[in-house]
């Protein structure tokens, strides 16, 4: 029997944490990389319009939640703390 034909072939769209936001319930977390912008990962979309490092300002100088510990390497954020963030900034 013959391969799947190509013509019959599905396009997968995935979405980024970033693009999903918005469905994202409140107990979700959301990683530095669907965060801020990186020079490796250009036209990537991303939700907060700075960099790593002005976000690490920000994390330092408390102006912006700090992430939690979810393993040895890895850090995050809960979706529901960067959603107050922003609704703090628009107000």
């Amino acid at each position: 029997m013959a391969p799947h034909s190509s013509t019959a072939t599905r396009s997968v769209q995935t979405l980024s944490a970033a693009q999903a936001f918005e469905t994202l319930p409140d107990c979700a977390y959301i990683r530095e990389r669907d965060l801020v912008a990186h020079p490796q990962r250009p036209g990537v979309a991303c939700l907060l319009p700075f960099s790593t490092s002005t976000l690490r300002r920000k994390i330092s100088a408390g102006e912006f939640p700090k992430p939690q510990k979810l393993g040895a390497r890895i850090a995050a954020w809960k979706v529901a703390d960067i959603r107050a963030w922003m609704a703090q900034q628009q107000a």
